[in-house]
């Protein structure tokens, strides 16, 4: 054998074993895969932001409001589903078909704190979930804080869900993060008025207590991506002239009596925990179907990326909105 083509074998060997190292530290520290630990790597270093002050976080508002708001624009992306961008009453709203024929509807509210536009991830969920579920799956591209308050897209996205509801298909109200906090608060303030509810919620790591007046302390050394001080400014900014623990804002302080059944997922890595557990337990104790997934060593809105713990969210996922 030649000594270039040993030296690339001995290479390849050594670089299979430390994948397998680290493939095996990951599951017995973390309890996860090691595609999950090269994600949170990715997290800490694109985020990079979760011990921001809050005063550097008031200064991110301020740029926003000098700003304005900017016009949005779908990234040139391959899709799997039959794909539409369109304008319903002002609001532009992004559409996942699975098919010419989907057999229910999916409004799905995306992350970002309530200032971040929807990212690359969200679009290849809703991609994927609009196939595995043969949804039609409708993302509004909803205005956003601090230009915006959330009473401006309650109106908005409650006119999308109004109009779904007139194509009398099963429909689910779904989010993660920040946008699986407003489903939840939709549906909790949907129930109070008795408006007609959707068949069912998904909330993935939802942020359900704005005013951030949990315990976090430990939970907040290990969660790669948010942090309290960050979190409480923009939280207020959405909020505008309401208490950040008012129902539409948390849905934590409200009423879950009457809630369609519900599937939550969260991870034991992020500072939401344990308010999803206690938001979990008042579900459970207002009668509501409800179901809380714990991903061991996951991160916050851990169903959304490419690790193997998301396509087993995915299927619980599919069977929930299917069966």
């Amino acid at each position: 054998m030649k000594k270039g083509l040993k030296i690339v074998l001995i290479i390849l060997l050594v670089l299979a074993a430390a994948v397998g190292v680290s493939a095996a530290v990951s599951r017995i520290v973390w309890h996860r895969s090691l595609m999950a630990s090269v994600v949170e790597l990715y997290l800490r270093v694109a985020w990079g932001n979760r011990d921001m002050t809050a005063e550097e976080a008031e200064a991110i508002l301020d740029k926003k409001r000098a700003e304005g708001d900017a016009a949005y624009s779908a990234p040139g992306m391959f899709f799997m589903s039959n794909f539409e961008e369109l304008e319903i009453n002002g609001l532009d709203v992004l559409i996942f078909s699975g098919s010419d024929s989907p057999e229910r509807t999916i409004i799905y509210i995306h992350g970002g704190a309530y200032v971040n536009e929807i990212t690359r991830f969200h679009l290849r969920f809703c991609d994927k979930l609009a196939k595995k579920t043969n949804a039609r799956v409708m993302v509004p591209i909803y205005p956003l804080a601090p230009n915006h308050t959330f009473a401006e897209t309650y109106e908005l996205v409650g006119w999308v869900y109004d109009k779904e509801l007139k194509r009398g298909l099963p429909i689910t109200l779904m989010g993660d993060s920040a946008g699986g906090g407003f489903a939840a608060a939709m549906a909790m303030d949907l129930a109070a008025t008795g408006n007609p509810l959707p068949d069912s919620l998904v909330l993935i790591s939802p942020w359900v207590d704005v005013s951030m007046s949990g315990d976090y302390g430990e939970l907040a050394k290990v969660d790669p991506m948010l942090g309290v001080d960050r979190l409480i400014p923009f939280g207020e900014s959405w909020a505008g002239e309401l208490d950040t623990k008012d129902p539409l804002i948390s849905p934590l302080f409200g009423n879950a009596e009457g809630l369609p059944k519900t599937l939550i997922f969260t991870g034991t890595r992020e500072i939401l925990y344990g308010d999803l557990e206690a938001f979990y337990e008042k579900l459970d104790s207002a009668g509501v179907d409800a179901k809380l997934v714990v991903g061991e060593g996951m991160d916050h809105v851990y169903p959304l990326y490419p690790i193997p713990e998301a396509d087993r969210a995915m299927k619980e996922i599919v069977r929930f909105i299917t069966e």
